[in-house]
């Protein structure tokens, strides 16, 4: 079903328009993991997130693939303070709506994450690696500002739910993403590339 909307969406965002723009960023920011206890040890990280956005030029509408990075945090656990690694990392795709007023395009955005964790524990006892992940929805607001020459900057706070039991014990992975970055966009016109071909 979420993949079925996503797909609906971007028939949505590319059909019937013979331009769109494509844009280019990267958002960085403080990935405030929901958990207490994950995050009394691990604390919380810093993200990155290179993405890949297409927007109509008929429709308030834009789809965004992006890859979120970054957060790999090392700290003692345990009785015996032994030394610990844990990574969280995902694969988005998301569906926009965004109104522009001048420069300013406030955006709400929603889609489904692949979203990935691996914690490791080095001990003397025994060698623990646990990973799983996960199919997720996240949830996002966010304002774009455009600047000359087709650049403009981005700020954005995503939530993404996330619950895993590596134990048998529910830990909440989930969290709010504070970002902000910079883009650049550039028209693509189908039907023009079409014909250089012909």
């Amino acid at each position: 079903m979420k993949r079925t909307t996503l797909a609906v969406l971007l028939i949505a965002i590319t059909a019937g328009s013979a331009a769109a723009q494509v844009q280019l960023g990267l958002r960085t920011g403080q990935y405030s993991i929901f958990d207490s206890d994950v995050r009394d040890v691990y604390g919380n990280g810093w993200i990155f997130v290179p993405f890949v956005r297409i927007t109509s030029t008929r429709t308030p509408l834009a789809i965004e693939f992006s890859y979120e990075g970054g957060y790999n945090q090392s700290a003692p656990i345990g009785l015996y303070d032994e030394m610990s690694t844990l990574k969280l990392y995902g694969l988005e795709v998301s569906a926009y709506a965004w109104y522009r007023f001048g420069i300013v395009v406030p955006y709400l955005k929603m889609g489904i994450g692949y979203y990935f964790y691996k914690q490791e524990i080095d001990s003397e006892f025994v060698d623990k690696k646990v990973h799983g992940s996960d199919q997720r929805m996240l949830f996002a607001a966010g304002l774009d500002i455009d600047l000359p020459k087709g650049f403009y900057l981005t700020g954005e706070v995503k939530f993404v739910p996330w619950i895993v039991a590596p134990y048998g014990l529910d830990v909440d992975l989930g969290g709010l993403r504070y970002m902000a970055g910079i883009g650049y966009g550039f028209d693509f016109s189908f039907k023009k590339k079409v014909k250089d071909i012909e």
